[in-house]
């Protein structure tokens, strides 16, 4: 194979494994087309091929690579694979273009494949096309945007369920029934309760968490913050929700220092860690940014 391939990401004992048929020539081909495309391979890359031995008349186990990613501006575009399906009754070797463009009904949704290289080869160029602003912003805002209202709505219902809601309902209505009768306008009821709150250490903490989800839920309907994406190769893409704007920047220090001083901060926290002053890490390598200065949290 002559096209560069990163290898940083898949388990030394992996590395030297044969590839599957004539996948590197198949690379090769497409890196011809695609010269900004960059290649690389990690454990998801690997399968196991079963092969019947001629002495043994036994199937011997035999792992390859089959599979190799491919990214352009540090965005995933697609992954070229090398299959063997049955076609008309006989098991024949096929080529594999994996595509966000691609959405099928059958099979895998978003894998082309062909018994041809050249038809493969085609497909390639014409798919494997990155995201342009618009689309990159919106799929990184998107994301983003659900996974943190996805975050709102699971606290609450936490917080809920912590709750007797029959118990709270009867006593609302009862002290509300007083209160028309006295003429006040409002009521209170009491906080330490055992009979309406299940575990009352237990739902502070709920009501904790819900409190600081919801504060990052409603910056993001008020269109306040950023959306982040972070790649592979150490490169980053950020949204303003504002504006919708995408800029990418190829290296951390290129970030602005009021998101990267916050950005900074979820190497220690938690994937779905709310905090109202910083922003949550919603996936591995995505985040909810909030904007303004960073302050300490009270």
């Amino acid at each position: 194979m002559i096209t560069t391939l990163d290898t940083s990401k898949i388990d030394a004992k992996h590395k030297n494994l044969p590839y599957r048929g004539d996948l590197e020539q198949f690379v090769d081909d497409v890196a011809l087309l695609k010269p900004k495309a960059k290649f690389a391979l990690d454990n998801d890359c690997v399968a196991t091929d079963y092969l019947v031995n001629p002495t043994t008349n036994q199937y011997d186990r035999k792992d390859v690579i089959y599979r190799v990613k491919v990214f352009e501006g540090g965005e995933q575009i697609g992954a070229l694979m090398v299959y063997e399906e049955y076609r008309q009754g006989k098991k024949v070797p096929t080529y594999g273009v994996e595509s966000f463009r691609i959405s099928k009904c059958r099979g895998r949704s978003d894998t082309t494949t062909s018994m041809h290289k050249k038809v493969a080869i085609r497909n390639a160029k014409k798919l494997m096309v990155a995201r342009n602003n618009d689309e990159l912003a919106d799929q990184i805002g998107n994301m983003v945007r659900d996974r943190v209202k996805q975050l709102e709505g699971g606290t609450n219902n936490a917080v809920v369920w912590g709750t007797d809601q029959g118990e709270i309902a009867l006593a609302y209505a009862v002290a509300a029934y007083h209160a028309r009768l006295n003429g006040s306008g409002t009521i209170t009821l009491p906080a330490n309760d055992a009979t309406l709150i299940k575990n009352i250490k237990h739902s502070d903490d709920n009501v904790s968490k819900y409190l600081e989800a919801k504060t990052l839920a409603d910056g993001i309907r008020n269109k306040r913050g950023y959306a982040v994406q972070a790649y592979l190769d150490g490169s980053y893409a950020i949204v303003t929700l504002a504006t919708n704007e995408v800029t990418k920047y190829a290296h951390f220090e290129d970030i602005p220092p009021l998101i990267a001083e916050k950005l900074a901060m979820f190497k220690v926290i938690n994937q779905n860690e709310c905090y109202s002053h910083l922003g949550v890490k919603v996936l591995e390598h995505a985040y909810y940014i909030v904007d303004g200065e960073t302050r300490t949290e009270s």
